[in-house]
C-alpha cells in the first residue's frame, strides 16, 4: 500500500493536493521511522488512551519498515464524585466504586498536551495511570491540572478527589492527608546529541535545556543549574528542539529516557547523564476518606506489577518517538 494511501485511508491528511515536509535533525539527516524491524515496542504503541472530555482517544500504532496502522477514534465522558461506600467485592471480583461514581483526580503541574492540530501523549505517566484507576474502579474519571500551589484548596474544598502527583507539595500538612504509594519512581535525566561534549551536569550552566509545562520538577532542575530554558506543551515538541539543535538537551523522567534512547532511530540522540535522584509518584487524599482510601489503594496495588509498568513506559516511548517522526516528516495538506 502507498504511504499516501494509508494516511488517506485513516484520516491522517485532507483529500487533494498532499505535501510531505521535512523537518531534518541538525545534522541534516531526515529522521528514520520509529519502529525498526525486530523493535520488540511495537507492540505497545497502538495500545488506547481514555481521553478527557475536551480530547479526543488517540489510538497510534507503528509497525514495520515505515508505517503499518494508524487510528483515531473519539470518546467522551463526563466526570466528577458524589458520596458512596465502595463496594465490597465477593469472592475473585475487584472492588469498585458505586455506579456512577464520578472520581475527580487532580494533576498537580501537569496538563494534556494538543497542538491546533492533535493531541500528544504527555510527559510522564500520570494521565495513563489514573485513567487505568477509574477504569479499575469502574468509576467516571475526570483529570483536573493543578498548579502546585492550589493543591492542598483543592483536595481540602473537594474540587478533586485525590491528587496524583511526583513529591508532595510542602502546602499539604501530613497530618491531614493520607499518601498512597503507586510503586512508580524516577529521577530525572537529559537526552542529548551522541556527540555532545556534555558530560557533567555542572556544564549546563548557560546551556539551554528543553522542558515541558507539565514537568515543574526539570523546569526547577533548569534554574538549579542555571539553564537556559525552553519551554514545549509536549514531550515530542521538546525531543524534536533538542534533535534540531534548538536546545543542548531535554529533560524527562530518566525511565522514560531509558525507555527511548535504546530505540535504533535515536541511536545518535542518546547521550544521557546518571540520572537525578528518585522521587516516587503518590496519590493524596483527606485523611477523613477511609472508603475512598480502601478503593484507591486496592486499585494502586492490583495495577503495581513490573509487567504493568514495563507496558505503561513502552507505551510512552513508542507513542512519543512516533510523534517526533511524525512532527519532522509531516504531511502538509493545500
Amino acid at each position: 500500500m502507498l504511504i499516501s494511501d494509508f494516511l488517506l485511508r485513516n484520516g491522517l491528511v485532507c483529500r487533494g493536493e498532499m505535501h510531505f515536509h521535512f523537518l531534518r535533525d541538525r545534522d541534516g539527516s531526515v529522521p528514520s521511522s520509529p519502529v525498526a524491524a525486530g523493535d520488540d515496542s511495537a507492540e505497545h504503541a497502538g495500545a488506547a488512551r481514555g481521553r478527557h472530555p475536551r480530547r479526543r482517544v488517540r489510538r497510534v500504532a507503528a509497525g514495520g519498515v515505515l508505517l503499518a496502522a494508524i487510528g483515531l477514534g473519539l470518546a467522551q465522558a463526563h466526570f466528577g464524585l458524589p458520596g458512596g461506600q465502595a463496594v465490597r467485592p465477593g469472592h475473585g471480583e475487584a472492588l469498585r466504586l458505586p455506579a456512577g461514581t464520578r472520581l475527580k483526580i487532580g494533576l498537580a503541574g501537569m496538563a494534556q498536551p494538543r497542538s491546533d492540530s492533535r493531541d500528544y501523549t504527555a510527559d510522564g505517566l500520570h494521565i495513563g495511570l489514573a485513567e487505568e484507576i477509574g477504569r479499575h474502579l469502574g468509576a467516571e474519571l475526570e483529570l483536573l491540572p493543578l498548579a502546585p500551589e492550589r493543591a492542598h484548596a483543592a483536595l481540602r474544598d473537594g474540587e478533586v478527589d485525590a491528587l496524583l502527583m511526583r513529591g508532595l507539595p510542602p502546602s499539604l500538612p501530613p497530618q491531614a492527608v493520607t499518601v498512597l504509594d503507586t510503586g512508580f519512581a524516577s529521577g530525572l535525566n537529559v537526552l542529548m546529541r551522541s556527540d555532545t561534549g556534555l558530560r557533567h551536569w555542572r556544564q549546563f550552566d548557560g546551556q539551554v535545556l528543553c522542558v515541558t509545562v507539565a514537568n515543574t520538577g526539570a523546569q526547577a532542575l533548569a534554574h538549579v543549574l542555571g539553564a537556559r530554558v525552553e519551554v514545549f506543551e509536549a514531550p515530542a515538541q521538546a525531543l524534536i528542539a533538542m534533535r534540531t539543535g534548538q536546545c543542548d538537551a531535554a529533560v524527562h523522567d530518566a525511565v522514560l529516557v531509558d525507555a527511548l534512547r535504546v530505540k535504533a532511530e535515536w541511536r545518535k540522540f542518546s547521550a544521557t547523564l546518571d540520572a537525578r535522584p528518585p522521587t516516587p509518584l503518590q496519590l493524596a487524599l483527606m485523611a477523613d476518606r477511609p472508603e475512598l482510601e480502601t478503593a484507591l489503594h486496592a486499585a494502586l496495588v492490583a495495577l503495581d506489577s513490573s509487567a504493568n509498568w514495563r507496558r505503561r513506559v513502552d507505551k510512552w516511548a513508542s507513542n512519543v518517538a512516533f510523534e517526533v517522526f511524525f512532527d519532522q516528516i509531516g504531511p502538509d495538506c493545500h
